[in-house]
């Protein structure tokens, strides 16, 4: 697994993304595609990528800070889908940022299933009540 914020890497990550299939496949439209490329050229925003056999199988599109790591986006390659690149590369992220002694890994909201094998616990984080 590497890291990356390099045009092609990203380029990558995107055409990638868009063959999704369904909403996420769609959600991946050059507005959308402009607004994390902006986001990349920030601080703390990077895409980590997993290669195999000079292919690149999947990407996740993270935020990091100094403690923590949240996962804001993944795409990853069909051809490879019968070793569930996707999980692989969440996994080595996950080992990597144990290793540099981080606390947390963040999947961010959603209730997709791979969040819970890998450990995800939800958690509410506010509760608001209105009274009019």
């Amino acid at each position: 697994m590497k890291e990356s914020k390099a045009s092609e890497i990203f380029e990558t990550f995107i055409k990638l993304h868009k063959t999704s299939d369904g909403d996420k496949g769609s959600f991946m439209n050059d507005e959308v595609a402009a607004f994390f490329r902006s986001l990349l050229a920030m601080k703390g925003w990077k895409i980590y990528y997993l290669e195999v056999d000079n292919s690149i199988a999947a990407c996740c599109f993270v935020f990091e800070d100094e403690v923590g790591s949240y996962l804001y986006n993944s795409s990853k390659n069909n051809t490879f889908n019968d070793v569930n690149p996707g999980i692989i590369i969440i996994d080595r992220i996950i080992e990597q940022l144990i290793s540099k002694e981080f606390t947390f890994f963040d999947f961010l909201k959603g209730t997709e299933r791979y969040k819970f094998d890998l450990g995800g616990i939800s958690t509410q984080l506010y509760d608001i009540e209105i009274n009019l």
